[in-house]
């Protein structure tokens, strides 16, 4: 029988009891204030070591770059130093070398100072100065003219192999007329000089200086001498086709038998000019100064000769087939006959000689007309 030990702790087992539920431990939260790392100043106040670490950053890089630029400076200082020092001793040896004897060691002088003035754009001036006088010192002098006022006379001088100027001239002529084309560049003077034979083909002479320069029989084919001095210039025989001599001053000067063909040779004084027997067909001379030029026998058929002014001009037996007298005053011309004038071009505003009778404007008379 069991003991009453036994009977109370079954009886104790049989009781009910309040039923629990296992809850898993409870875990602290990533965001507990004993996990997460202390912030600083959490009162708003700005962390100065950081601020000043930050500071001395950007501080030593813009020393860094203000220790660059000032090294380039100087670096770049330093060369164009350098580079004006080789532009000085190139200078100089070209310059001895213009004075030597040998031809050979002269033309590399003068190329020597062609490459120079690639090079060295400011020193453009001096070079093309160096050059003219080069030139002008190794060329013969044009003969001074009669104190009558005569142009003198070019001598004998064979059409089909005429004189040429000496090589080294030529080569520095060459060099003067093709160097760089820059605004404000120096101006060639070229005066008083005898260049009988000169080749200037495509040359740059714009407002060059050739007052009473002898240029017989030289090639001037496509230049540009726009502006340029020609004064008294001697130009017998050359060759200007599609030359550019707009605004030049040709005063006095001898064309004669020169070739102008499609020239423009607009607003140009030709004053006193002699233009005998000259090729000027397609050639234009708007409002050109023709006081008392000679024109006899020029060739002037399709030339243009719109509001050029001719007081004085001579202009018997010349060719004046298809001229363009737009607005051209021919009053005071001399030669001029109606059969000249028969075949140009004029306008109302035309004015003709006494006793001359132009052809009505617009109007294409019979013997003009093309030949079948």
């Amino acid at each position: 029988m069991p003991s009453l030990r036994h009977r109370l702790a079954a009886s104790r087992r049989a009781r009910p009891t309040r039923s629990t539920v296992a809850l898993p431990p409870r875990r602290q939260p990533q965001w507990s204030l004993r996990q997460q790392p202390r912030r600083p100043h959490q009162d708003g106040r700005p962390d100065w070591k950081q601020t000043a670490t930050t500071l001395a950053s950007i501080l030593s890089v813009l020393l860094v770059a203000a220790g660059l630029f000032y090294t380039n400076e100087a670096n770049r200082k330093q060369q164009e130093l350098a580079e004006r020092g080789q532009v000085t001793d190139r200078f100089t040896r070209a310059i001895e070398q213009l004075g030597s004897d040998k031809l050979d060691v002269r033309l590399g002088g003068i190329y020597a100072l062609e490459r120079l003035m690639r090079d060295s754009p400011g020193d453009r001036r001096n070079l093309v100065e160096v050059l003219s006088a080069y030139v002008r010192g190794h060329s013969p002098r044009t003969p001074a003219a009669p104190k009558n006022g005569a142009v003198p006379s070019p001598g004998v001088i064979d059409p089909v192999h005429p004189p040429r100027p000496a090589t080294d001239v030529q080569a520095a002529l060459t060099v003067l007329g093709h160097r760089p084309a820059v605004e404000g560049s120096q101006m060639i003077d070229l005066s008083g000089i005898d260049l009988t034979g000169a080749d200037l083909s495509r040359a740059n002479l714009i407002g060059a200086n050739l007052a009473e320069t002898r240029l017989a029989y030289a090639d001037l084919d496509r230049a540009n001498l726009e502006g340029a001095y020609l004064v008294s210039t001697q130009f017998r025989h050359a060759v200007l086709i599609d030359a550019n001599l707009h605004m030049a001053n040709l005063a006095q000067a001898n064309l004669s038998e020169a070739e102008l063909h499609q020239a423009n040779v607009s607003v140009t004084n030709l004053t006193y000019a002699d233009i005998s027997r000259a090729v000027l067909e397609r050639a234009t001379f708007r409002d050109a100064l023709l006081e008392n030029a000679d024109l006899r026998h020029a060739a002037l058929a399709d030339a243009d000769l719109t509001g050029a002014k001719l007081p004085g001009a001579k202009l018997s037996d010349a060719d004046l087939n298809g001229t363009i007298l737009r607005g051209t005053s021919l009053v005071l011309t001399d030669g001029l006959t109606s059969g000249l004038v028969r075949c140009t071009t004029p306008d109302d505003r035309t004015a003709w000689p006494p006793g001359v009778v132009g052809p009505v404007p617009g109007e294409l008379h019979p013997e003009c007309l093309p030949t079948q």
